[in-house]
């Protein structure tokens, strides 16, 4: 099941030309490895030398060594200067929102798109398999071949793997995206994850965690710093280090090589759950097993047992968590002793004749199941925290906001104020998923029932006839993002489905589409804040947002749910719901 890829219009007035992003949905196929991998891998090698000296990115992917920067910088400072100024540079990078670099809009208005939160302790802890002793571990991934949802939900995925591995992460070269086209007719069409998130900070941020640009990572391999088990020394193809904007043959000539010389993650993320031992102690490991072995026993739960109960105590019992985490997935993909001694591991978006497809299109909270309560809502506090889109999006998403809370019209008898929000997905849908595409007059009835007439209603959507909307137009004040040309003025227009997203998070009653990835990342943004503010039913996982369609998934939103296949269609409150539990006051 997918969506077909198409370019999505997040706006009413599609026929203008602007061009949107394209949030595509996949399933996802194949199977799962055995609970302890041994045997699908090529190389086994090992790192030359003992002066292994690990470059960090910065912005623009300069060959930088942070640490010697910071060494020098801070030379003229006492040990405790130092270190206040770099919580002072943590916080700055981390808390609040300032928007006037970017023309507004104030501060003020500005803080209410903030869910994130600056936490100092965060950034100095551990994976329990990090080794600071020891020479850095690396882990890579290829970039998805879909469109950009589908891009950026693997991405997550895949950095919490290597969060969750105490790795060194190789970001990816710069290189096109499905359906995403440079603003700038004279620039390529190459983008980075850099261009969306705030990556480049996470190194200013965090101790223990190093991400590296592949041109740094590869130029590690020129300066000789590897070999493989025969003792031969690696390479990279054609000593080519700079990728960034390459041909799609020639990253697939870069992908081949990483995959050959690397030990290849084979987890198929539907069939098995990703699962970390609190640490590299054999016996945690195996009470992992154990504890899948029991819930197997007696049968793994069914959904129908766990709807709308009490949920699972964040900070409880490993097993009762897993029994809420597990779905239908009868294995593990442990991080075996393995693949802890890999120097590097790799993760190919591919189809392989004998392992099937290998992507991993699942949000990181569904895959990644940590025995220890307090990792697993570091690694949710870190997605929350820090891979969240950059301030020029949140700004112009804000000034859209702030109009809209300002906007006059004579059904709302004054400024509006309080606004509520629609993304209604229909153009794909309509071959692909019938139930979830209702007509005007159903979705005006659906819309009745929570909210009320003349109210002010945001819609984002990719329906291109406007008749369509003429109804609920009649009987609420509708908006949509080409009503704020003036506050988007300059923006790139591949920022615009974002931006639509955060606007649609802000609406006090959301009303979305399932089967959508784009409405999912909606509800989780909404989660964040419903948390954060602490609203009616926040220790649930509740929150204020509905589906028009299908029918049987109205209230989904208002209750609890247990995560469940097909884990693409929805996100659940297992991403927001009571992350901050154990951070000091």
């Amino acid at each position: 099941m997918s969506d077909a890829p198409t370019k999505t219009t997040h706006s009413k007035k599609r026929k203008k030309g602007r061009l949107y992003i394209a949030f595509l949905v996949v399933a996802l196929l194949g199977g799962c490895l055995p609970i302890l991998l041994s045997s699908n891998f090529t190389h086994e090698f090992s790192i030359i030398g003992s002066d292994f000296n690990l470059p960090y990115l910065h912005a623009g992917g300069s060959n930088v060594n942070a640490k010697e920067e910071d060494a020098q910088n801070v030379k003229e400072d006492s040990p405790k200067d130092s270190t206040k100024k770099e919580k002072e540079k943590r916080s700055s990078r981390v808390a609040g929102l300032d928007c006037k670099p970017w023309g507004g809009p104030p501060n003020e208005a500005a803080a209410e798109m903030v869910y994130w939160e600056d936490i100092p302790q965060d950034s100095s802890h551990l994976s329990p398999f990090y080794n600071p002793e020891a020479p850095p571990q690396f882990f890579s991934f290829e970039m998805d071949f879909a469109g950009w949802n589908n891009v950026r939900m693997s991405m997550e995925t895949l950095m919490g793997i290597a969060l969750a591995m105490g790795r060194t992460l190789v970001m990816p070269p710069a290189q096109e995206v499905h359906m995403l086209e440079s603003s700038d007719e004279n620039q390529k069409n190459e983008f980075s994850f850099s261009h969306f998130f705030p990556i480049e900070h996470v190194n200013e941020e965090f101790d223990h965690f190093a991400i590296i640009s592949m041109h740094e990572y590869l130029q590690l391999f020129l300066e000789g710093k590897f070999e493989d088990k025969h003792g031969k020394i690696l390479f990279p193809p054609g000593n080519r280090t700079h990728w960034d904007g390459a041909k799609e043959e020639d990253i697939a000539v870069l992908n081949t090589w990483l995959r050959d010389v690397s030990m290849r993650l084979r987890w198929k993320a539907n069939r098995c759950l990703g699962a970390f031992p609190k640490s590299p102690d054999p016996e945690d490991l195996h009470q992992l097993t154990v504890d899948l072995e029991n819930l197997t026993k007696t049968g793994l739960p069914e959904e129908r047992d766990l709807i709308n109960k009490k949920p699972y105590d964040v900070d409880g019992d490993s097993r009762e968590r897993m029994r809420h985490h597990i779905a239908k997935r009868e294995r593990l993909c442990l991080y075996s002793t393995k693949l802890q001694k890999a120097q590097r591991v790799h993760f190919p978006m591919m189809w392989d004749e004998e392992f099937g497809k290998s992507r991993m299109l699942i949000h990181f909270y569904e895959f990644l199941f940590f025995q220890d309560w307090k990792q697993d809502l570091w690694i949710k506090r870190f997605m929350r925290d820090h891979i969240r889109y950059v301030d020029e999006i949140q700004c112009a998403a804000a000034r859209v906001v702030h109009k809209i809370r300002g906007h006059v019209h004579a059904r709302t008898g004054g400024k509006t104020r309080e606004f509520d929000t629609f993304h209604i997905r229909r153009g794909d849908f309509q071959d692909q998923y019938k139930s979830a595409v209702v007509s005007a007059e159903d979705l005006l009835k659906i819309a009745k029932t929570q909210i009320p007439e003349n109210s002010t209603v945001y819609i984002a959507t990719d329906e291109e006839d406007d008749d369509y909307f003429k109804l609920l137009e009649t009987h609420y004040n509708v908006l949509y993002l080409d009503d704020f040309k003036h506050e988007l003025a300059g923006v790139n227009s591949n920022y615009m489905g974002m931006i639509d997203q955060l606007i649609a998070s802000r609406g006090r009653v959301f009303m979305g589409c399932f089967y959508s990835t784009f409405t999912g990342y909606i509800n989780r943004l909404r989660g964040y804040h419903a948390d954060a503010a602490k609203a009616h039913d926040y220790e649930r996982g509740i929150i204020n947002s509905y589906y028009y369609a299908p029918d049987f998934v109205h209230l989904r939103m208002r209750m609890y749910f247990p995560i469940w296949e097909p884990y693409w269609a929805r996100e659940y409150s297992n991403s927001w719901r009571q992350i901050d539990k154990g951070i000091d006051p």
